[in-house]
């Protein structure tokens, strides 16, 4: 049986030989090989290409949910800063009601100063008068309710110590002292615990929002008295505050003072008890006390022409407008202020600084008495 040796000698050995050495042969092996090589090229090349764009792509995706994921984080931001917002809001809305609640919670429970107290307060309050540098002056008051009030322990106690704190009105040679009874003809101012429904009962003038002062009578709306006003306690006031804010202020109306005699020193400044704090405060922040440049009276008890302004009978009294400034124009004689020997005083007492503001000689006249 022949075998087959490899050897290119017989006919497929002479094809084979002819196949290799021929040029069309060569030529289409060499096409083949190029076709094969451009092919792989071209695999390469496209692959390259797909796979830039592809990448591209992938950048593009990742930008976007980059921009989608800030926009959401800004989103949350925003929304994390509202909410804390409101939380802080609602915290503060929070904590003025508790500081209400447990202000009439206190009401509640108050028993009436005894004899022993009012006498130590009262003769604080004369020490301070007769260190004021101005001449001591006692006023005397009765108190009244007009409408539901409840009980009015605690404003009886409050408007005491108010009127006789060394930190008000006794710093300009003032000191209170409370009538009873058959006593109260001759008092020279009532303070009165009124509903709000009633405020307009008293003068055409008085609101039934605020607390306001007509002739002798101070009174103070029940409204203000249980509550407040909105702005004094966002600004960081309290009711307790509050309430000897609106006392001072109204009784500094019956001592001759008017709305807004001196203007708000600065951003952050204590308010000056005269401004209308239950209505604005400037840019001041609350307070209760008058500052060195209220710290006058323009009123004397003395003198004739003012008690006959002050007489229950005289019409000026039903004449809010008109009464005040016929006090104002009479308080340019009847002023005792002393400057220099008030700013020692005041130093120790109180360490509020000066208010800005002319002299009351030199301050427009303004009828209102509304101020609180």
């Amino acid at each position: 049986m022949p075998r087959f040796t490899g050897s290119r000698s017989g006919p497929v050995g002479t094809f084979i030989g002819r196949f290799s050495r021929e040029p069309k042969y060569v030529i289409r092996r060499v096409a083949v090989v190029v076709l094969i090589v451009a092919f792989v090229a071209a695999v390469v090349w496209s692959t390259a290409i797909a796979g830039g764009a592809l990448e591209r792509v992938r950048a593009q995706s990742a930008d976007v949910a980059a921009a989608k994921g800030g926009t959401s984080a800004s989103s949350s931001n925003k929304s994390a800063k509202s909410t804390d917002g409101k939380s802080q809001a609602a915290a503060d809305a929070d904590q003025q009601a508790a500081d209400i609640a447990a202000t009439l919670k206190s009401d509640k429970s108050a028993k009436p100063l005894t004899d022993a107290e009012r006498t130590s307060i009262l003769q604080q309050a004369q020490s301070t008068a007769a260190d004021s540098g101005d001449v001591p002056q006692t006023f005397t008051y009765c108190l009244e309710t007009k409408g539901d009030v409840g009980s009015t322990t605690a404003f009886s106690n409050t408007v005491y110590r108010t009127l006789n704190n060394a930190k008000g009105w006794p710093r300009a040679g003032a000191t209170f002292e409370q009538l009873n009874g058959d006593d109260c003809a001759n008092a020279d101012m009532t303070l009165i615990l009124s509903e709000a429904k009633y405020m307009s009962d008293f003068s055409e003038g008085c609101s039934g929002s605020y607390s306001c002062r007509v002739g002798d009578q101070v009174i103070i709306n029940a409204d203000r008295w249980n509550g407040g006003t909105e702005d004094w306690l966002k600004a960081g006031g309290t009711l307790a505050r509050y309430r000897e804010m609106v006392i001072n202020h109204e009784v500094g109306h019956r001592l001759g003072h008017y709305d807004n005699e001196t203007a708000c020193a600065g951003e952050g400044q204590p308010a000056p008890l005269m401004l209308q704090q239950s209505m604005r405060l400037d840019g001041c922040t609350p307070n209760e006390w008058p500052l060195d440049s209220e710290l006058w009276i323009g009123w004397h008890r003395v003198e004739p022409e003012l008690t006959r302004l002050f007489s229950p009978d005289s019409p000026c009294r039903e004449e809010p407008g008109r009464y005040s400034m016929s006090v104002r124009r009479s308080a340019r004689f009847a002023r005792t202020r002393s400057h220099e020997n008030r700013a020692s005083a005041s130093s120790r007492l109180m360490g509020v600084p000066n208010g800005s503001s002319a002299s009351p000689a030199g301050r427009s006249e303004s009828p209102s008495n509304r101020a609180q």
